[in-house]
């Protein structure tokens, strides 16, 4: 058995080393909060820079723009308008005709007809 001097000192040990980890407890908490917080203002920061602006990004000076100038032609030069996207698209749709359809299609007329 332990004198009551060494009972002191065991228990002003133990007590020391409780006090340590409890400090070393409180300092990973609160690095672990610091990283928390780090990461939702990261996911905040990205959720502002993809999207938040409303539908087709109206409210953002570019979609504005974009949007006041096909109102305007919607409404002005129609026929321009007209002309500006289904130039592209007929061509996207020739290309993908000449590229992928036409090839299978003479593939599976020529492979049914031998």
């Amino acid at each position: 058995a332990l004198s009551s001097k060494e009972q002191k000192k065991a228990m002003e040990k133990r007590q020391k080393e409780l006090e340590a980890q409890k400090k070393a407890q409180m300092k990973e908490l609160e690095r672990r909060r610091k990283l928390a917080a780090k990461g939702r203002s990261r996911s905040a920061s990205q959720m502002r820079s993809d999207g938040g602006k409303g539908p087709f990004g109206i409210f953002s000076f570019k979609g504005l723009l974009l949007l006041s100038v096909i109102g305007y032609l919607y409404v002005g030069q129609r026929e321009l308008l007209l002309t500006l996207t289904l130039k592209p698209i007929l061509f996207a749709l020739r290309m993908m005709w000449t590229l992928a359809f036409k090839p299978l299609v003479r593939m599976f007329l020529s492979s049914k007809g031998g």
